[in-house]
């Protein structure tokens, strides 16, 4: 029995050995990628969610005013997931730390093909590296250390072009970017999100979020309202739709489309949101309907 527990102890040194991150070979790869997402990555996105709950929770609507599209947009309120946000943070430069393979593999001689071409040019081949560059950039937006925010967003799009994490990323550059009144440089980042055609389109909802929250913080709201139309009809998270549709109604309103802001309105009360959301859009769509 010794023998064998000294022998399995033996089979595991040196698989872990072969799994240098200073070696790139399909075990190391897969070892690192699989040991950065369940023993790093997980933890630190559950943190990034505990936060965004946080913040959810200790928010209170002011209905008396246009709601705002992102919570976290208020720097009070986001100081709630402070210590949530850097515990991501913690994880994510400890996942770059201890699992980044930048060390090219062995040259396959004779293999000619575009795709291991393509694999050879890489500058990294840990596929949760440029997550962790993400949710850094993501946490670092809530704290609102947005230079922080914007050193890391930009390096996630500089060096990981082909990654799918930046899409994502370029629009919370566009939140950071709007938290310094940068309004020029968030609508580029905007601007630059989808120039190939690439984009996700699971994503396409919060884009079009993030650019009525470009236009709306300027106030510029008739711009912002196709924007949020989409926004609003695109968006999967039940709350989130809500407030969506209840901030469309409000613009609808504020604009003179009576018409359209009562039944923007009616959608929000009908689909029973939270008791305070619901009274007031029942409240303000009688509103409108007498006033048309």
């Amino acid at each position: 029995m010794q023998f064998k527990r000294q022998a399995f102890f033996t089979i595991v040194c040196v698989v872990i050995a072969g799994c240098s991150v200073k070696k790139n070979t399909w075990v190391s790869r897969n070892y690192h990628t699989l040991n950065a997402y369940y023993n790093v990555y997980y933890n630190g996105n559950e943190a990034f969610m505990s936060g965004q709950r946080s913040i959810l929770q200790a928010s209170k609507n002011d209905y008396t005013t246009l709601l705002p599209i992102y919570l976290e947009a208020d720097k009070e309120l986001a100081g709630k997931a402070n210590s949530d946000m850097d515990v991501a943070i913690e994880k994510g430069k400890k996942l770059i730390a201890k699992h980044s393979i930048t060390v090219k593999p062995k040259r396959q001689s004779g293999n000619t093909s575009e795709r291991y071409k393509s694999f050879m040019k890489k500058k990294e081949y840990n596929p949760m590296v440029d997550d962790a560059w993400l949710l850094m950039g993501k946490a670092y937006t809530i704290k609102h250390e947005n230079l922080e925010a914007i050193n890391t967003l930009e390096y996630l799009n500089r060096e990981y072009e082909g990654s799918a994490a930046r899409f994502e990323s370029m629009l919370w550059l566009s939140k950071a970017y709007i938290n310094l009144e940068q309004y020029t440089n968030a609508e580029a980042a905007l601007e630059g999100y989808d120039l190939a055609g690439n984009a996700p389109d699971e994503l396409y909802g919060s884009y079009m979020a993030a650019y009525a929250n470009l236009l709306v913080t300027q106030g510029k709201y008739g711009e912002a309202l196709p924007y949020m139309e989409k926004a609003a009809k695109n968006t999967s998270k039940r709350w989130l739709r809500f407030r969506y549709n209840y901030i469309l109604a409000q613009l609808y309103q504020m604009l003179g489309k009576n018409s359209e802001a009562a039944a923007a309105y009616k959608l929000v009360a009908h689909n029973n949101p939270d008791y305070e959301m619901s009274f007031n859009a029942r409240i303000n769509m009688a509103s409108v309907v007498n006033s048309s």
